[in-house]
């Protein structure tokens, strides 16, 4: 928000400016709308009277103590925007990426409505601000780096220090940036895992299924080694996608379970215990956690989809083979 002061030379003025009363301040040939803050008087002497009002955008009746705070869990999907408009009933000017927010992902407790925006800003490395009227946006923290636009900006406004009396203090620092960026609600770390399917003949030849979680294609999946190099030969086939048939004992235990494998998609849900509310998962991750339950304890079978990178193998050694996913990204 912006903020500013202005002294006063009248008791008048100051005896008639209350709390949030809106003020327009020119500077520049630019106006800025403002609200009072606050006032402060000192008066040590009769002839040495300062008078001083403090101002604020606005936009600072969305933050305490001027608002109400909010507690709300989202129970159904919402697009982040979507969420923010629902909070700020007044128009703001979404200048960012737009997602969509899993059921029962969102929630929050006694937080003020500019808060809660702010939060889903910062999911994707933006702010918030307010624009010389008064009105929100939310914009990147980074549009672009400086060098690319320098030599052909058009200046708003030109300051000379030989003709206009400012004291600047300014300092540099190189920012990260990003090309790519990926929304998550939960943690995610890398759990990849190799499963062997011996052909029914032969012993040493089959299927090598790898599942990366979270799940990478053909292109960017860690690289396959084997210690038996060149007895064995390994040969990527395709990405397959299938169903879990036979359902899946999964234990829940203080609101989280783990299944055999990664979890794309929950096809049928079987409790075996008194049933839990809202069954939540991380796409591409085998773990699962239940929000909401009083007693988060319980026993389901689940049948879900997986994913996995098919491998054909051969060899020609008589012994156990170990291997290895190595990731390469550098990440």
């Amino acid at each position: 928000a912006w903020s500013g002061t202005i002294m006063l030379g009248d008791y008048d003025d100051y005896a008639k400016i209350r709390k949030d009363d809106p003020i327009t301040l020119i500077a520049g040939g630019e106006e800025y709308r403002f609200i009072v803050d606050g006032k402060q008087r000192d008066l040590e002497e009769p002839a040495e009277v300062s008078l001083q009002i403090n101002l604020v955008s606005p936009t600072a009746k969305f933050d305490a103590p001027r608002c109400c705070q909010i507690t709300k869990t989202w129970e159904e999907p919402v697009m982040a925007s979507e969420a923010a408009a629902e909070v700020l009933p007044e128009f703001i000017d979404w200048q960012i990426v737009d997602w969509e927010i899993p059921a029962f992902r969102l929630g929050v407790e006694n937080v003020s409505p500019i808060k809660i925006v702010a939060m889903l800003a910062e999911a994707v490395k933006a702010t918030v601000e307010t624009t010389r009227d008064g009105d929100l946006y939310v914009r990147p923290i980074y549009y672009r780096t400086t060098e690319f636009f320098y030599e052909d900006a058009v200046p708003d406004h030109v300051v000379d220090d030989s003709l206009d009396v400012f004291t600047i203090k300014e300092s540099y620092s190189v920012g990260p940036l990003a090309n790519r960026i990926r929304i998550r609600d939960v943690d995610m770390s890398y759990s990849d895992t190799i499963e062997w399917i011996r052909d029914p003949d032969s012993y040493t030849d089959g299927e090598l299924r790898a599942f990366p979680s979270p799940y990478r294609t053909f292109f960017d999946a860690p690289v396959i080694t084997t210690s038996e190099s060149p007895w064995v030969t390994l040969m990527p086939v395709e990405e397959v996608e299938y169903t879990i048939e036979e359902p899946e004992l999964v234990e829940i235990f203080d609101g989280r379970g783990s299944t055999k494998y990664p979890v794309y998609e929950i096809v049928s849900v079987e409790w075996e215990s008194t049933p839990l509310p809202n069954i939540v998962f991380e796409p591409g991750a085998s773990g699962i956690r239940v929000t909401g339950a009083e007693f988060p304890y319980g026993l389901l079978r689940l049948v879900y989809k997986t994913r996995y990178h098919s491998y054909r193998l051969s060899g020609t050694i008589d012994r156990a083979a170990q291997f290895l996913m190595t990731d390469t990204s550098g990440v």
